[in-house]
């Protein structure tokens, strides 16, 4: 759901550890951060709720005091939030009846940490209460989501959803054509040896440069610097000017265009001789195999959108605000020292 990806660690994946001496401590300056149903969230609670996402989803940065502080510094204001609203989501449930039992719990512990969870939770600096509390909220409001958010936008995804969003997917992705080819250049010299040119070419099994090269070979120095060969280019239909398209499509693969007199950029007349490497056409993926990732990214959509109007719905029935949060914007809850 959109809380885990809105806590992503953009800057933990571009750390390099230090090779340094010793790495710096980081230093919790610990208050009271929120209150709410008489129940405090301190800077401490959110770290440990951090460090609960760290050893589940990035452990090896764990040890790191560089990259701890980095997401400490970038996500404590989220995970605080998204601590607020679970809260309120936990109470919901509570009103609802909806619960996860200690079997639910504890199948949960031993698949995130197996049988030395001891060992993990004095990592992370916690007790296995505490532990257990946070696993219980988690697999609850995972139940309420489910009930409140994932239930009633599954069934908006329907076939004509997922056909109209395929439409769309190929109106912002056409299939792409690509075309490979060479050209020859040939200022101020005849139409006669232009053309003598395109029958060296033609007579040579494929290779381009050869036949141009043997070509120039045959004329005065003066004349060689009058013949220039194109790099090869690859370039897509939808920047391929027309001309070219006109010359490349009536033409087989490895095969070469009779002289053709064209305009260069500085105005002037020459002749060019065009062989065509090759022609690719990438077919659009079919819906059938789109349809689950189509599926999945309007899921993901429609959910985002539900689950603030969830939250708002939450947030008026148990009278919060987030504009009720007294913490002064420049306040740095961690410090590397």
């Amino acid at each position: 759901m959109r809380y885990l990806v809105a806590l992503l660690l953009a800057s933990l994946l571009s750390f390099t550890p230090s090779l340094g001496p010793k790495e710096p401590q980081v230093v919790v300056h610990n208050r009271i951060l929120a209150t709410l149903d008489g129940e405090p969230i301190s800077v401490m609670d959110v770290m440990k709720k951090m460090d609960f996402f760290l050893s589940e989803h990035y452990p090896q940065y764990l040890d790191s005091s560089t990259a701890r502080f980095q997401f400490y510094s970038s996500q404590w204001r989220q995970t605080l939030q998204q601590m607020i609203d679970q809260k309120l989501m936990m109470a919901d449930a509570e009103s609802r009846k909806v619960v996860t039992t200690d079997g639910e719990v504890r199948e949960e512990i031993q698949t995130r940490w197996g049988p030395n969870v001891m060992a993990a939770l004095d990592r992370l600096g916690l007790t296995l209460a505490e532990a257990e509390a946070m696993v219980q909220q988690e697999l609850t409001v995972q139940k309420m989501q489910w009930l409140r958010v994932t239930s009633k936008v599954m069934p908006r995804i329907t076939t004509e959803v997922l056909r109209s969003a395929y439409k769309t997917h190929l109106s912002t992705n056409p299939p792409k054509e690509v075309w490979t080819y060479q050209f020859v250049t040939l200022r101020g010299l005849s139409l006669n040896e232009a053309t003598l040119l395109a029958s060296e070419i033609g007579k040579c099994d494929g290779e381009f440069a050869t036949a141009v090269s043997a070509f120039k070979e045959t004329l005065s120095e003066e004349k060689r610097g009058n013949i220039t060969l194109s790099s090869e280019l690859q370039v897509e239909d939808k920047d391929l000017s027309s001309s070219h398209r006109d010359i490349l499509k009536v033409l087989t693969l490895g095969a070469s265009s009779s002289p053709i007199t064209q305009h260069s950029r500085d105005g002037s007349e020459v002749t060019r001789i065009f062989q065509l490497k090759s022609h690719t056409q990438q077919k659009a993926a079919p819906f059938e195999k789109l349809a689950a990732e189509l599926r999945m990214n309007l899921l993901n959509q429609k959910a985002d959108v539900e689950m603030d109007v969830y939250l708002a719905r939450l947030y008026q029935r148990f009278n919060y605000s987030p504009k009720e949060l007294d913490i002064p914007s420049h306040f740095e809850p961690f410090s590397l020292e």
